[in-house]
């Protein structure tokens, strides 16, 4: 159980100096533009946020081996019983892994124009 993540992207969480990257994705810069041209959005952001807006300050349940890691470790992550790495991929926040178990599911909600492969949500 770790307490309280903090949100650097959509795919790497911070606790302090420790950082987590969830498995089976590659994390979303919060840097990334998407949108055609004239209708960009910060869509980097809007991933991280969503993120945050998901976690709201809770404790999450990690796959690591210690609690004491240094640096950056990759594991899957829960809240509750979400799978945060699967809720990246369904809601179209993160790309899945080459090879992951989460291809299918992030391809769908690429084809449902979910999150970066969709329209600003703040327009609609």
């Amino acid at each position: 159980e770790l307490a309280r993540p903090a949100v650097d992207n959509a795919g790497i969480l911070s606790f302090g100096e420790r950082r987590l990257q969830l498995a089976g994705i590659v994390p979303t810069p919060v840097d990334r533009i998407c949108g055609p041209a004239g209708r960009q959005w910060p869509c980097g952001m809007m991933a991280k946020t969503a993120l945050r807006q998901l976690l709201r300050n809770r404790s999450l349940s990690c796959d690591v081996e210690t609690a004491e890691w240094k640096e950056t470790v990759t594991a899957a992550c829960r809240l509750g019983t979400q799978d945060l790495g699967s809720w990246l991929a369904e809601n179209g926040w993160a790309e899945a892994a080459a090879g992951s178990p989460l291809a299918g599911i992030a391809e769908t909600a690429r084809q449902a124009g979910k999150g970066v492969y969709g329209a600003d949500p703040r327009r609609k």
